[in-house]
C-alpha cells in the first residue's frame, strides 16, 4: 500500500471476504484517506480512492458487496466498489466522553453492525465502548451501548478492538488491546437481543502473565476451522472437532483455544484442509516457469499432540 506521506501509517486493512472479489482489499490510512485496491497479474491497481474521508476503520459486508467505514465524527458510511456513498448512519448520542470516534467495526449482518467508540480527545483515557447498531430498513438507526465488554484497564495501551464473527453460531468474539480477557456476544433467538455470555473460569480465553508476573495483552486474534481431531474432554468423553481461537500476546506467545459449542443442534463449522494448486500462479519478471502446474499431493498436516485449553 502506497503511503501518501512519510508521517502517514496504515490504520486499517481488510480483504474482501467473498470468493467473487477475492483479489480486492480496502485500506484506511492514519490521515483518514481510503483506498480500494485489486491485485492483478500485472501488479497492484487502485480501483478508487477518497482523500480526506476522515476514516478511522473499515469492514466489508458479509457478502463483500459493500464496505463500511467508521469516521472521526462517529458516523458509519457504506460505500460500493467504486467508493461511492450508498448510506450514512449517524453515530450514537449521549456517550460518555462525547464527542466520540469509531475505533473498530464489524458488519455482522445486513442490518446489524458492532462498533467500538472512544473519545476524540486523545487525553481522555476512558476505555472503548462497544455499541450495537441496528438499522432496520425504512427505520431510524437504533444504538445499544454495551460499555467495555472486555473490561480493559491498561491506560498505557493504544486502544484497539478486535471482532471475529461466527454467523452460523450467532456469535461474535471480541478482544481489546487493553484487556487480558476476550469476550463473547451471543444472539438470543427468544428475545432477539445480543447478550454478553458469562463463561466458566476454566472456559475463558485469557492472556497469560509473563515470567515476571506482568500482564500481557492481545496483538491480534484469528479463527482456524481446519481442526479434524476430536477434542478429549475427559477419559470417557470426547467432543467433535471445533474451531480454534488463536490470540497473539504482547509477550510473543501464540495462544490456542478450542471453541466448544455445547448448545443443542450447533452446526459443525470445521472443514478439511484444502491443498493449494499452483494453477494460475503469478510469476515475477524473469522467474522461470515451472513445468509442474499442479502442487503435488500431500497429506493434510496433523495438529500437535498437546491439547489446547477449552474456550
Amino acid at each position: 500500500v502506497r503511503l501518501s506521506a512519510k508521517d502517514v501509517d496504515l490504520a486499517d486493512f481488510a480483504w474482501n471476504p467473498s470468493s467473487d472479489f477475492s483479489s480486492m482489499f480496502i485500506s484506511c490510512m492514519s490521515d483518514g484517506d481510503l483506498g480500494l485496491w485489486e491485485v492483478k497479474d500485472t501488479g497492484l491497481h487502485v480501483i478508487a480512492s477518497v482523500t480526506n474521508a476522515l476514516a478511522t476503520c473499515v469492514c466489508w459486508s458479509p457478502k463483500g458487496k459493500q464496505v463500511a467505514v467508521g469516521k472521526v465524527d462517529g458516523t458509519l458510511v457504506q460505500f460500493d466498489h467504486q467508493l461511492k456513498v450508498k448510506k450514512v448512519i449517524p453515530g450514537p448520542t449521549g456517550m460518555s466522553g462525547d464527542p466520540v470516534k469509531v475505533l473498530d467495526l464489524l458488519w455482522q449482518s445486513t442490518h446489524v453492525f458492532m462498533a467500538a467508540y472512544v473519545p476524540q480527545d486523545p487525553s481522555n483515557t476512558e476505555p472503548p465502548c462497544l455499541v450495537l447498531i441496528s438499522v432496520p430498513k425504512g427505520e431510524e438507526p437504533k444504538h445499544m451501548n454495551y460499555e467495555d465488554v472486555c473490561y480493559g484497564g491498561a491506560e498505557d495501551r493504544k486502544h484497539r478492538y478486535y471482532f471475529l464473527s461466527l454467523a452460523e453460531w450467532d456469535m461474535v468474539v471480541t478482544s481489546s488491546a487493553s484487556a487480558a480477557e476476550s469476550a463473547i456476544l451471543g444472539h438470543n433467538c427468544q428475545t432477539s437481543l445480543w447478550e454478553r455470555w458469562s463463561l466458566d473460569d476454566s472456559g475463558r480465553a485469557e492472556m497469560p502473565l509473563t515470567d515476571d508476573h506482568m500482564e500481557t495483552y492481545p496483538l491480534g486474534i484469528a479463527l482456524d476451522f481446519t481442526q479434524q481431531e476430536e477434542i478429549l474432554i475427559s477419559d470417557t468423553q470426547k467432543h467433535p472437532p471445533s474451531p480454534l481461537f488463536l490470540a497473539l500476546s504482547t509477550d510473543g506467545v501464540l495462544l490456542v483455544y478450542h471453541m466448544i459449542n455445547q448448545q443443542p443442534n450447533a452446526k459443525s463449522l470445521n472443514v478439511p484442509v484444502q491443498m493449494l494448486s499452483s494453477q494460475g500462479e503469478r510469476k515475477c519478471p524473469g522467474q522461470p516457469v515451472s513445468a509442474q502446474t499442479t502442487a503435488p499431493a500431500a497429506p493434510a498436516p496433523k495438529m500437535a499432540s498437546t491439547e489446547p485449553p477449552k474456550f
